[in-house]
C-alpha cells in the first residue's frame, strides 16, 4: 500500500518539484500537452462552426447563440469560485507536502459543486425558455443540462493543474471532441439540425467528465485520508471563493460577451448576435496558441508563488515579452486578412461580420496577455482589486454598448468590449507590477511590435490585390516570413532568450527539436545582456 501510494504521490508531483532548472522543462512539458488539448478544440470547434454556419444561415444561428451565451453565462458563474478554490489551495498543500489536506479538498469541492451545478442549471432552464424563441425549448433545455458535467469537469481538470499535471486531462478533453465532431457530422448529414448538435454537447461533455475524473480518481484516492480541513482554511477559502464567484460575475460583463445581452436588447435585427459571435469566436480560436503559453506560465505562477516570489518575478517579466511576441503576428494577420477569412470560409450573407472581426482582433493583442497575471492576483489573494478594477471596466463597457450598438450594432458592441478588456489588462499588470516590483521589457515590446506592424502592411498589401483563398494562403506564408525575419532583424531575442528557449526545447521530441534549436539559433541574437539590465529586466525594479 505505501509503495502505491507513493507511486500515485510521484505521479501527481512530478511536474512540482521545487528545483529551478527543471521549470523551463515544466512549462514545456504543460506547453506541449495543453497545447495538444487546445489544438484538438481548435480544430474541431473552427470547422464545425464553420460548417454549422453555412448550413443555418446568421439568422437560426442568433437564437442558438444566444441561447448558448446563457448557458455558457451560468457556467462561468460556477467556474470559478469552488474549481479556483480546488486549484489554489491543492497546489498550495501539495507544494508543502500536505497531501492528506489536498485530497480532502478536492472530494470536499467536487460534492459542493454537485450541488452548485444542479442549481444553475435549474436557473439557466428558467431563463432558457423563458427568452428563447418557442420552437427551440428542447434545444435550450439540452444546451443548459451541458452545465452539470461542464461544471463537474473543473474539479478533477483544476486538480490536475494543481498537481502540474497537464498530461491528464488530455485523454477526456480528446475524446470529448471526438464525440462532438461525429455528433455534428451526423446531424448535418442526416438532417438532425440543431437539436442534433444541442444533443450532442450534452454527450461529449458528460464523456470528458467520465474519463476526467476517473483519471484524477487514480491519484487523488490514495493520499492520507480522515484529515479534516482546519477551520482557518474553511475560513480562507470560503472567502477565496465568496470573491472569485463575485469576480466571475463581472467577469462575465468584461470577458464573456454581455454585449449579446445589449444587441439582443438594442438591435432588432437578431443576426446581429451572429455577426458579433463569429469575430471573437475566430478571435478566442486565435488566442488559443498564446493561451498555451501564458496558461502553462500560470501554472507555474500559481504552484510556485508560495515558494519563490523571485522565480514568479522572472515568469512574469519575460511572459509579458514572449506571449506578446507570439499573439501580435496572430492577431494582427487575422484583422488584415478579415475580408478574406470570412468572404471564403462563412459565404456572402457573412460579409457584416468583416469589420466585427477586424476590430476584435486588434482589441485581442492584450488580452492575449491576461492569464498569468491573472493567476499571480488570485494566488496573492487580491481578488478584492480585481473586483473593483472589473467593475469600472464593466461600466466603461456597458455605456459604450448603449452608446454605440444602437447605431452600429456589432460593430459598436466589439469596440466597447474590445475596449474595456484592454483596461482591465492594464490594470491588472500595473498592479502586479506594483505588487511583485518588476518592470516589463519595453525595448523588447518596442521592437515586437515594430516588426508586426511591418508584417501587417505586407499581409494587408497582398489581401487588396489577390483573391481570397489565394490571399489567405500567401497572406499567411508572407507574413510569417516577413515577421520573422524583422524579428532577427531587430533583434528582438537575446543571448539569454536563447538559452532558455533551448531549455524549454529539450521537451520536444527529438526530430522536432532538431528544427526547434535551429529556428531559435537564426532567430535569436548572439549578443549579451549587460548583467545590471539582465537583473533590472528579469529580477528586482
Amino acid at each position: 500500500m505505501t509503495e502505491h501510494l507513493n507511486k500515485n504521490k510521484e505521479f501527481a508531483l512530478s511536474a512540482s518539484k521545487p528545483p529551478h532548472d527543471s521549470k523551463s522543462a515544466t512549462v514545456a512539458r504543460n506547453s506541449f500537452w495543453y497545447g495538444l488539448e487546445i489544438a484538438a478544440n481548435f480544430v474541431s470547434v473552427f470547422f464545425t462552426s464553420i460548417a454549422i454556419a453555412r448550413a443555418f444561415g446568421p439568422k437560426e444561428l442568433g437564437y442558438f447563440n444566444y441561447v448558448l451565451w446563457i448557458a455558457n453565462i451560468a457556467s462561468a458563474v460556477g467556474s470559478l469560485g469552488l474549481p479556483a478554490a480546488t486549484r489554489k489551495y491543492m497546489a498550495e498543500h501539495l507544494a508543502a507536502g500536505e497531501d492528506g489536506l489536498a485530497r480532502t479538498i478536492f472530494f470536499t469541492t467536487l460534492r459542493l459543486q454537485l450541488f452548485l451545478s444542479l442549481g444553475l442549471t435549474g436557473a439557466g432552464l428558467a431563463l432558457a425558455l423563458m427568452w428563447a424563441e418557442p420552437h427551440y425549448s428542447l434545444i435550450s433545455t439540452l444546451i443548459v443540462l451541458t452545465l452539470i458535467p461542464r461544471m463537474l469537469t473543473l474539479i478533477p481538470s483544476l486538480a490536475n493543474v494543481a498537481a502540474e499535471n497537464l498530461r491528464a486531462n488530455t485523454p477526456g478533453a480528446l475524446l470529448g471532441v471526438a464525440v462532438y465532431v461525429a455528433a455534428v457530422t451526423l446531424s448535418l448529414r442526416y438532417g438532425w439540425g440543431l437539436l442534433g448538435v444541442a444533443a450532442g454537447m450534452l454527450v461529449s461533455t458528460s464523456i470528458e467528465f467520465v474519463v476526467k475524473l476517473w483519471i484524477a480518481w487514480r491519484w487523488v484516492r490514495p493520499l492520507p485520508q480522515g484529515l479534516p480541513l482546519p477551520f482557518e482554511l474553511k475560513r480562507r477559502m470560503f472567502r477565496f471563493s465568496s470573491q472569485s464567484i463575485i469576480l466571475m460575475m463581472i467577469d462575465l460583463v468584461v470577458w464573456n460577451r454581455s454585449d449579446i445581452f445589449f444587441l439582443k436588447l438594442l438591435d432588432k435585427d437578431i443576426r446581429q448576435i451572429t455577426f458579433f459571435s463569429l469575430g471573437f469566436n475566430l478571435c478566442e480560436k486565435v488566442g488559443l496558441i498564446p493561451d498555451v503559453l501564458g496558461g502553462s506560465m500560470g501554472v507555474s505562477v500559481m504552484a510556485e508563488y508560495t515558494r519563490s516570489k523571485l522565480y514568479v518575478r522572472r515568469v512574469l517579466s519575460t511572459s509579458a515579452s514572449y506571449m506578446f511576441l507570439v499573439a501580435l503576428p496572430m492577431f494582427l494577420g487575422l484583422a488584415a486578412l478579415s475580408g478574406p477569412i470570412v468572404s471564403t470560409l462563412y459565404g456572402v450573407r457573412y460579409l457584416p461580420a468583416v469589420p466585427v472581426l477586424a476590430i476584435a482582433a486588434l482589441f485581442a493583442i492584450p488580452k492575449a496577455l491576461r492569464h498569468p497575471v491573472e493567476e499571480l492576483l488570485q494566488a496573492a489573494e487580491e481578488q478584492r482589486f480585481i473586483i473593483l478594477w472589473f467593475c469600472i471596466c464593466g461600466v466603461v463597457d456597458m455605456a459604450l454598448d448603449l452608446l454605440l450598438i444602437p447605431k452600429h450594432g456589432a460593430v459598436g458592441a466589439a469596440i466597447a468590449n474590445g475596449a474595456a478588456q484592454m483596461l482591465a489588462v492594464i490594470g491588472t499588470w500595473s498592479r502586479a507590477s506594483y505588487i511583485l516590483g518588476f518592470s516589463l521589457r519595453m525595448n523588447t515590446l518596442f521592437k515586437t511590435l515594430i516588426s508586426g506592424a511591418a508584417m501587417a502592411a505586407g499581409v494587408l498589401t497582398l489581401s487588396l490585390f489577390l483573391n481570397h483563398w489565394l490571399a489567405m494562403i500567401t497572406g499567411a506564408m508572407t507574413g510569417a516570413a516577413i515577421y520573422l525575419v524583422m524579428l532577427r532583424l531587430t533583434r528582438v531575442l537575446a543571448a539569454e532568450d536563447r538559452e532558455r528557449l533551448l531549455r524549454a526545447g529539450k521537451s520536444f521530441p527529438t526530430p522536432i527539436r532538431t528544427y526547434v534549436d535551429k529556428l531559435i539559433h537564426i532567430l535569436t541574437s548572439s549578443e549579451q545582456v549587460s548583467e545590471p539590465e539582465q537583473c533590472r529586466q528579469l529580477l528586482v525594479p
